[in-house]
Protein backbone atom coordinates (compact mmCIF):
# COMPACT_ATOMS: atom_id res chain seq x y z
CA UNK A 1 0.00 0.00 0.00
CA UNK A 2 2.84 2.41 0.81
CA UNK A 3 4.77 1.79 -2.23
CA UNK A 4 1.10 2.52 -4.42
CA UNK A 5 0.65 5.90 -2.06
CA UNK A 6 3.94 6.59 -3.25
CA UNK A 7 3.90 5.81 -6.75
CA UNK A 8 0.81 8.04 -7.13
CA UNK A 9 2.27 10.93 -5.05
CA UNK A 10 5.08 10.93 -8.33
CA UNK A 11 2.29 10.74 -10.59
CA UNK A 12 0.97 13.48 -9.10
CA UNK A 13 3.94 15.59 -8.94
CA UNK A 14 5.14 14.92 -12.26
CA UNK A 15 1.48 16.22 -13.70
CA UNK A 16 1.77 18.84 -11.80
CA UNK A 17 5.55 20.48 -12.75
CA UNK A 18 4.64 19.24 -16.32
CA UNK A 19 0.92 21.25 -16.07
CA UNK A 20 2.73 24.21 -14.45
CA UNK A 21 5.50 24.64 -17.43
CA UNK A 22 2.73 24.55 -20.00
CA UNK A 23 0.88 27.10 -18.10
CA UNK A 24 1.35 30.66 -20.14
CA UNK A 25 1.76 33.31 -17.03
CA UNK A 26 -1.30 35.55 -16.47
CA UNK A 27 -1.61 38.81 -17.83
CA UNK A 28 -0.83 40.87 -14.50
CA UNK A 29 -1.05 44.33 -16.36
CA UNK A 30 -4.77 44.77 -14.41
CA UNK A 31 -3.40 44.16 -10.88
CA UNK A 32 -4.13 47.21 -8.61
CA UNK A 33 -1.39 48.22 -6.52
CA UNK A 34 -1.82 50.82 -4.31
CA UNK A 35 0.44 54.03 -5.43
CA UNK A 36 3.27 56.30 -3.24
CA UNK A 37 5.30 58.90 -4.51
CA UNK A 38 8.42 56.72 -3.64
CA UNK A 39 7.07 53.09 -4.77
CA UNK A 40 6.55 52.22 -8.07
CA UNK A 41 4.37 49.26 -9.26
CA UNK A 42 5.76 45.89 -9.01
CA UNK A 43 6.79 44.30 -11.97
CA UNK A 44 7.63 40.89 -13.02
CA UNK A 45 8.99 38.45 -13.41
CA UNK A 46 11.23 38.79 -9.88
CA UNK A 47 13.97 37.33 -8.27
CA UNK A 48 13.85 36.52 -4.13
CA UNK A 49 16.98 35.48 -1.84
CA UNK A 50 15.13 33.65 0.70
CA UNK A 51 16.06 33.03 3.94
CA UNK A 52 17.54 29.66 2.88
CA UNK A 53 19.89 31.21 0.81
CA UNK A 54 17.80 30.29 -2.32
CA UNK A 55 17.45 32.26 -5.50
CA UNK A 56 13.38 31.88 -6.18
CA UNK A 57 11.88 33.22 -9.11
CA UNK A 58 8.25 33.79 -9.44
CA UNK A 59 7.21 34.54 -13.16
CA UNK A 60 3.73 36.43 -12.20
CA UNK A 61 2.01 37.69 -8.83
CA UNK A 62 0.55 34.46 -7.36
CA UNK A 63 -2.72 34.04 -6.94
CA UNK A 64 -2.85 30.79 -4.93
CA UNK A 65 -0.26 30.95 -2.15
CA UNK A 66 0.13 27.65 0.42
CA UNK A 67 1.23 28.91 3.83
CA UNK A 68 2.75 26.83 6.25
CA UNK A 69 3.94 28.93 8.68
CA UNK A 70 0.95 30.26 11.19
CA UNK A 71 2.38 33.04 12.86
CA UNK A 72 2.56 34.99 9.36
CA UNK A 73 -0.94 34.76 8.81
CA UNK A 74 -1.02 38.47 9.68
CA UNK A 75 1.51 39.77 7.12
CA UNK A 76 0.45 38.12 4.23
CA UNK A 77 -3.13 39.02 4.97
CA UNK A 78 -2.53 42.73 5.97
CA UNK A 79 -0.92 42.67 2.08
CA UNK A 80 -4.18 41.67 0.67
CA UNK A 81 -2.63 38.48 -0.55
CA UNK A 82 -4.51 35.71 -1.90
CA UNK A 83 -4.53 32.94 0.37
CA UNK A 84 -5.56 29.66 -0.52
CA UNK A 85 -4.50 27.05 2.04
CA UNK A 86 -3.06 27.04 4.98
CA UNK A 87 -1.72 25.28 8.68
CA UNK A 88 -3.16 25.49 11.54
CA UNK A 89 -6.52 26.63 10.59
CA UNK A 90 -7.93 26.68 14.38
CA UNK A 91 -5.67 29.58 14.90
CA UNK A 92 -6.66 31.31 11.44
CA UNK A 93 -10.40 30.57 11.93
CA UNK A 94 -10.25 31.39 15.71
CA UNK A 95 -8.35 34.40 16.61
CA UNK A 96 -10.12 38.01 16.93
CA UNK A 97 -7.11 39.42 14.68
CA UNK A 98 -8.29 37.80 11.81
CA UNK A 99 -12.01 37.43 11.87
CA UNK A 100 -12.65 39.45 8.60
CA UNK A 101 -10.47 38.03 6.61
CA UNK A 102 -11.87 34.11 8.21
CA UNK A 103 -15.29 35.43 7.69
CA UNK A 104 -15.10 35.78 4.09
CA UNK A 105 -12.17 33.46 2.67
CA UNK A 106 -12.45 29.28 3.55
CA UNK A 107 -9.18 28.01 3.50
CA UNK A 108 -8.14 24.48 2.92
CA UNK A 109 -6.81 22.70 5.52
CA UNK A 110 -2.74 21.69 5.27
CA UNK A 111 -2.58 20.22 8.73
CA UNK A 112 -0.49 21.12 11.32
CA UNK A 113 2.77 23.63 10.62
CA UNK A 114 5.43 20.79 11.79
CA UNK A 115 3.80 18.11 9.71
CA UNK A 116 2.13 19.64 6.77
CA UNK A 117 0.19 17.12 4.38
CA UNK A 118 2.05 17.27 1.17
CA UNK A 119 -0.06 15.41 -0.64
CA UNK A 120 -2.59 18.16 -0.41
CA UNK A 121 -0.51 20.40 -1.17
CA UNK A 122 0.59 18.53 -4.74
CA UNK A 123 -3.58 18.50 -5.12
CA UNK A 124 -4.12 21.67 -4.95
CA UNK A 125 -1.85 22.98 -7.27
CA UNK A 126 -0.56 26.14 -5.40
CA UNK A 127 1.17 28.66 -7.37
CA UNK A 128 3.56 30.04 -4.34
CA UNK A 129 4.23 28.28 -1.11
CA UNK A 130 6.02 29.95 2.02
CA UNK A 131 7.96 27.59 4.57
CA UNK A 132 9.64 28.52 7.31
CA UNK A 133 13.59 27.80 8.35
CA UNK A 134 14.38 25.46 11.15
CA UNK A 135 10.55 24.11 10.52
CA UNK A 136 10.89 22.36 7.18
CA UNK A 137 14.14 22.50 6.59
CA UNK A 138 13.54 18.31 5.98
CA UNK A 139 10.87 19.10 2.94
CA UNK A 140 12.43 21.97 1.17
CA UNK A 141 13.16 19.93 -1.11
CA UNK A 142 9.60 18.22 -1.71
CA UNK A 143 8.19 21.77 -1.30
CA UNK A 144 10.31 23.01 -4.18
CA UNK A 145 9.25 20.24 -6.85
CA UNK A 146 5.30 21.21 -5.87
CA UNK A 147 5.55 24.65 -6.89
CA UNK A 148 7.87 27.65 -6.41
CA UNK A 149 8.79 28.30 -2.49
CA UNK A 150 9.98 30.79 -0.38
CA UNK A 151 11.48 29.82 2.89
CA UNK A 152 10.52 33.07 5.63
CA UNK A 153 12.09 33.63 8.96
CA UNK A 154 11.56 35.67 11.95
CA UNK A 155 14.81 35.58 13.61
CA UNK A 156 17.24 37.45 10.95
CA UNK A 157 17.48 41.04 10.49
CA UNK A 158 14.81 41.45 8.10
CA UNK A 159 11.90 39.68 9.76
CA UNK A 160 12.92 40.96 13.43
CA UNK A 161 10.13 43.44 13.81
CA UNK A 162 7.13 43.81 12.25
CA UNK A 163 7.73 46.25 10.29
CA UNK A 164 10.52 44.25 8.13
CA UNK A 165 8.64 41.14 8.09
CA UNK A 166 5.95 43.29 5.50
CA UNK A 167 8.37 44.73 3.89
CA UNK A 168 9.98 41.15 3.00
CA UNK A 169 6.45 39.95 2.28
CA UNK A 170 5.86 43.12 0.23
CA UNK A 171 8.75 41.91 -2.30
CA UNK A 172 7.38 38.80 -2.19
CA UNK A 173 4.04 39.81 -3.32
CA UNK A 174 4.53 42.80 -4.77
CA UNK A 175 2.78 44.84 -2.91
CA UNK A 176 5.99 47.10 -1.33
CA UNK A 177 3.77 50.43 -1.70
CA UNK A 178 0.61 48.66 0.35
CA UNK A 179 3.33 47.34 2.62
CA UNK A 180 4.86 51.24 3.56
CA UNK A 181 0.92 52.10 3.77
CA UNK A 182 0.28 49.64 6.17
CA UNK A 183 3.41 50.44 7.89
CA UNK A 184 2.78 54.64 8.14
CA UNK A 185 -0.76 53.73 9.20
CA UNK A 186 -0.32 51.41 11.93
CA UNK A 187 3.18 54.11 13.19
CA UNK A 188 0.35 56.70 12.90
CA UNK A 189 -2.19 54.61 15.38
CA UNK A 190 0.36 54.23 18.21
CA UNK A 191 1.18 57.68 18.23
CA UNK A 192 -1.81 58.89 18.30
CA UNK A 193 -3.02 56.85 20.97
CA UNK A 194 0.84 57.24 23.02
CA UNK A 195 -0.40 61.05 22.79
CA UNK A 196 -3.80 60.41 23.90
CA UNK A 197 -2.56 58.06 26.57
CA UNK A 198 -0.44 61.22 28.07
CA UNK A 199 -3.29 62.13 30.38
CA UNK A 200 -3.25 58.00 31.90
CA UNK A 201 0.58 58.60 32.64
CA UNK A 202 0.02 58.26 36.27
CA UNK A 203 -1.88 54.52 36.35
CA UNK A 204 -0.59 51.16 35.94
CA UNK A 205 -2.02 48.71 33.32
CA UNK A 206 -1.77 45.03 33.75
CA UNK A 207 -2.34 42.48 31.14
CA UNK A 208 -2.69 39.04 32.32
CA UNK A 209 -3.72 35.29 32.16
CA UNK A 210 -5.01 34.48 35.43
CA UNK A 211 -4.33 30.25 36.45
CA UNK A 212 -5.61 28.53 39.02
CA UNK A 213 -2.95 29.15 41.69
CA UNK A 214 -0.65 31.98 39.80
CA UNK A 215 -1.26 34.81 37.28
CA UNK A 216 0.77 34.95 34.02
CA UNK A 217 1.83 38.25 33.13
CA UNK A 218 2.65 39.53 29.82
CA UNK A 219 4.36 43.12 28.24
CA UNK A 220 4.07 43.24 24.62
CA UNK A 221 6.41 45.67 23.66
CA UNK A 222 4.45 47.73 21.45
CA UNK A 223 2.16 48.68 24.13
CA UNK A 224 4.54 49.51 27.27
CA UNK A 225 7.48 51.01 24.75
CA UNK A 226 7.51 54.52 25.54
CA UNK A 227 9.10 55.14 22.18
CA UNK A 228 7.70 52.84 19.27
CA UNK A 229 4.79 51.84 21.65
CA UNK A 230 1.80 53.15 24.02
CA UNK A 231 4.66 53.49 26.47
CA UNK A 232 1.77 52.59 28.92
CA UNK A 233 3.16 52.28 32.71
CA UNK A 234 2.79 48.11 33.80
CA UNK A 235 1.61 47.29 36.89
CA UNK A 236 5.37 44.61 37.43
CA UNK A 237 8.56 45.32 36.64
CA UNK A 238 9.02 43.88 33.17
CA UNK A 239 10.18 40.14 32.68
CA UNK A 240 13.80 39.03 30.83
CA UNK A 241 11.52 37.48 28.63
CA UNK A 242 8.93 38.88 27.10
CA UNK A 243 7.11 36.38 24.85
CA UNK A 244 7.28 34.16 28.12
CA UNK A 245 5.63 36.94 30.23
CA UNK A 246 6.02 37.00 33.89
CA UNK A 247 4.46 34.69 36.79
CA UNK A 248 3.17 36.68 39.49
CA UNK A 249 1.14 34.77 43.06
CA UNK A 250 -2.15 36.41 43.39
CA UNK A 251 -1.03 38.10 46.35
CA UNK A 252 1.97 39.79 44.68
CA UNK A 253 -0.74 40.82 41.65
CA UNK A 254 -2.90 42.40 44.57
CA UNK A 255 0.43 44.39 45.62
CA UNK A 256 0.99 45.93 42.40
CA UNK A 257 -2.69 46.54 42.34
CA UNK A 258 -2.95 47.99 38.69
CA UNK A 259 -5.42 50.93 37.76
CA UNK A 260 -6.71 48.86 34.58
CA UNK A 261 -6.64 45.13 33.50
CA UNK A 262 -6.94 43.19 30.33
CA UNK A 263 -7.83 39.36 30.53
CA UNK A 264 -5.91 37.53 27.69
CA UNK A 265 -8.36 35.41 26.85
CA UNK A 266 -8.15 32.10 24.11
CA UNK A 267 -11.14 31.23 22.57
CA UNK A 268 -9.63 27.87 22.28
CA UNK A 269 -8.85 27.37 25.28
CA UNK A 270 -12.55 26.85 27.53
CA UNK A 271 -10.73 26.88 30.25
CA UNK A 272 -10.22 30.39 30.42
CA UNK A 273 -13.11 31.32 30.69
CA UNK A 274 -14.34 29.27 33.74
CA UNK A 275 -11.02 30.67 35.41
CA UNK A 276 -11.97 33.92 34.47
CA UNK A 277 -15.42 33.92 36.24
CA UNK A 278 -13.79 31.95 39.18
CA UNK A 279 -12.04 34.84 40.27
CA UNK A 280 -15.74 36.94 41.42
CA UNK A 281 -15.37 34.51 44.57
CA UNK A 282 -11.58 35.46 44.90
CA UNK A 283 -11.24 37.91 47.93
CA UNK A 284 -7.80 39.41 46.68
CA UNK A 285 -9.01 39.76 43.33
CA UNK A 286 -12.10 41.88 44.55
CA UNK A 287 -10.40 44.05 46.75
CA UNK A 288 -8.29 45.09 43.41
CA UNK A 289 -8.65 48.88 42.49
CA UNK A 290 -9.57 48.47 38.89
CA UNK A 291 -12.27 45.78 39.90
CA UNK A 292 -13.60 48.27 42.07
CA UNK A 293 -13.74 51.08 39.34
CA UNK A 294 -14.51 48.63 36.63
CA UNK A 295 -11.75 49.05 34.50
CA UNK A 296 -11.48 45.02 33.81
CA UNK A 297 -11.71 43.98 29.81
CA UNK A 298 -10.85 41.49 27.94
CA UNK A 299 -7.91 41.16 25.02
CA UNK A 300 -8.04 38.71 22.33
CA UNK A 301 -5.24 35.95 22.47
CA UNK A 302 -4.37 37.54 19.09
CA UNK A 303 -3.59 40.84 20.37
CA UNK A 304 -0.41 39.19 21.57
CA UNK A 305 1.32 37.81 18.78
CA UNK A 306 3.13 40.72 17.56
CA UNK A 307 1.62 41.10 13.73
CA UNK A 308 0.55 44.63 12.35
CA UNK A 309 -3.25 43.23 12.48
CA UNK A 310 -2.83 41.81 16.21
CA UNK A 311 -1.04 45.39 17.23
CA UNK A 312 -3.78 47.42 15.31
CA UNK A 313 -6.46 45.11 17.61
CA UNK A 314 -4.63 45.63 20.63
CA UNK A 315 -3.72 49.14 20.50
CA UNK A 316 -7.77 49.98 19.56
CA UNK A 317 -9.16 47.97 22.82
CA UNK A 318 -6.87 49.45 24.70
CA UNK A 319 -7.62 53.32 23.02
CA UNK A 320 -11.39 52.50 23.24
CA UNK A 321 -11.28 51.18 27.33
CA UNK A 322 -8.66 53.81 28.64
CA UNK A 323 -9.44 56.92 26.49
CA UNK A 324 -13.18 56.21 25.74
CA UNK A 325 -14.35 58.85 22.46
CA UNK A 326 -15.48 61.98 24.89
CA UNK A 327 -13.55 61.46 27.75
Amino acid sequence: MKRLLGLILTVALLAGLAAGCARTPEDNSGTNTPETNNTETASWPRTYVDASGTEVVLEAKPQKIALLFFHHYEAVLALNAPLYAATDLEVYNGWESLKPYSEKTELIDLGGTREPNLEKLVEIEPDLIIAASGVHDAIFDSLRKIAPTVVVSRMDNSFGTWQGTLREYGKILGEEALAEERITDLEALITETRNTLIAHSDETVALIRPLEKEINYWMPDYLYNPEGGLGITGALSKPDSVSAGAVSSYEGFADADPDYIFFYEDALNENDETIRKGLEENTLWRSLSAVKLGHVYILDRSAFSGGPLAMELGVKTILNAMAPVGE
